[in-house]
């Protein structure tokens, strides 16, 4: 499937979009105060739960072209 960047912009600040990646700031933020407060058996998968949610949160057109490229 080709994803244009104005179809990808689009979809960036779609409604429903934004909602989600508010989900996913806020998801990101729990698991941040979570290894503050030493609240993980395994505070290295915590820490990289929350990289990857950072990674997507900012993701731009080339990276997700990138992505998609790699299958």
């Amino acid at each position: 499937m080709v994803i244009t960047e104005p179809e990808f912009l689009d979809w960036k600040s779609n409604e429903m979009t934004k909602e989600f990646f508010k989900g996913l700031r806020k998801e990101r933020e729990r698991i941040k105060e979570n290894v503050i407060n030493s609240s993980y058996d395994n505070e290295e998968k915590a820490k990289g739960m929350a990289h990857a949610l950072s990674l997507l949160l900012s993701m731009d057109y080339n990276e997700f072209k990138e992505m998609l490229s790699n299958d």
